[in-house]
């Protein structure tokens, strides 16, 4: 009962000229049942976001509004900023599901205690239609398990590990892997955290966000078995020749015969390449 009452959420939300997705994330949290810790960190927007801010002050525990060098340099401002036992990052555009969801989040917390993540499905809103997505922390080392808009992570954790700038989309992914391998414990609630759009730059830069991924996993787990993952040669070719079916095709099959076998080996050369 005592966690119940003093365990404390902070949700940090990155906006950028994105004043309508931060009206309905401040709305939705404005609409909370359980109060919260509430930082914002603006890029130096300059679409009325910074009044949006400033009408809402008696929501918002602390913000920033300067030039950052990307969305992962303005969550790791946030992280710094932050004073809550927990952090949910609610970036702007990003909703809880329901009035409740923090309530709810704070009582399994309290149920099921010392744990470093505490992630749950999520509701994936495309057009006029949404679909779940159920997230399993077992599946870490093959693809990205959860999204990050619905994990709640130990800010302890996160003063420790930060989010690595030198990624564009992928750093999300490869903070969790560093958190895996640092054994953090991880546990799933049945609360469902956020409601989000299928827009991000994660979903329309699918390659880059693979590659990123890759080398992650090359810096982190050096012995990995590609096989294992959803990030092996037939997506990148794939990718690389999807306006092109039957070349796509074919490229598979010579892959397939000629070059499966000494992929890692690939694989670390041509991310060397790219990301040099």
């Amino acid at each position: 009962k005592v966690l119940r009452e003093c365990l404390m959420i902070e949700v940090i939300t990155v906006n950028f000229n994105d004043k309508k997705g931060l009206v309905d994330t401040l709305k939705s949290i404005q609409e909370q049942t359980r109060k919260c810790r509430l930082t914002i960190v603006d890029g130096g927007s300059t679409d009325g976001s910074l009044d949006i801010i400033e009408s809402n002050s008696e929501l918002i525990t602390c913000y920033v509004s300067e030039p950052d060098t990307g969305i992962y340099n303005a969550m790791n401002k946030g992280i710094k900023l932050a004073t809550g036992d927990y952090v949910i990052f609610m970036n702007a555009g990003d909703t809880f599901v329901d009035e409740n969801t923090l309530a709810n989040i704070v009582n399994e917390v309290s149920d099921n205690p010392g744990f470093d993540i505490y992630y749950s499905d999520a509701i994936y809103v495309k057009a006029t239609s949404e679909h779940i997505h159920h997230a399993e922390h077992s599946l870490i080392m093959s693809k990205m398990p959860f999204n990050h808009q619905s994990t709640a992570i130990k800010r302890s954790l996160h003063e420790e590990i930060f989010y690595n700038e030198g990624y564009q989309i992928s750093s999300d992914y490869d903070f969790f892997l560093r958190a895996y391998k640092k054994d953090a414990k991880f546990h799933k609630i049945e609360t469902k955290i956020a409601r989000h759009s299928l827009d991000g730059i994660s979903v329309t830069s699918p390659f880059h966000s693979c590659l990123e991924s890759v080398h992650s996993h090359l810096i982190n787990y050096k012995s990995i078995e590609f096989d294992k993952t959803e990030y092996y040669g037939e997506f990148f070719i794939k990718e690389i020749f999807k306006k092109k079916p039957l070349l796509a095709r074919f490229t598979v099959a010579i892959y397939t015969m000629f070059i499966k076998g000494n992929k890692k080996t690939m694989l670390k050369s041509l991310i060397r390449k790219v990301l040099r």
